[in-house]
């Protein structure tokens, strides 16, 4: 399976030139979110990452979670996904060093 990335323009997928698809070839289109410039507010970022808000809470204190400028209501879901990986890695490696003891 080939990935190629492209842009919806009129409400069409347009993809670079070079892209070259037999007739009646299934495709698969998925849409890419940016999650840099995209903004939540904390109850849709416990939802949509499965993470607790006091986590979330935790993370903006420690300034891991940018907080909007003009809405300190909204948190950035870049940010989220970073410092949910981190913390991800954080309790592998905990779980590792608890094994060993």
């Amino acid at each position: 399976m080939a990935i190629y990335q492209g842009v919806v323009k009129h409400g069409r997928v347009v993809l670079p030139d070079y892209v070259q698809f037999k007739e009646g070839a299934s495709v698969i289109v998925k849409e890419q979110v940016d999650l840099e410039n995209e903004w939540l507010t904390i109850p849709q970022v416990a939802d949509r990452f499965g993470v607790s808000s006091e986590l979330v809470q935790q993370w903006i204190k420690s300034a891991k979670v940018r907080v909007y400028p003009l809405d300190s209501k909204l948190v950035n879901a870049g940010d989220v996904e970073d410092a949910i990986e981190q913390h991800d890695l954080f309790m592998l490696s905990a779980q590792v060093v608890e094994r060993e003891e």
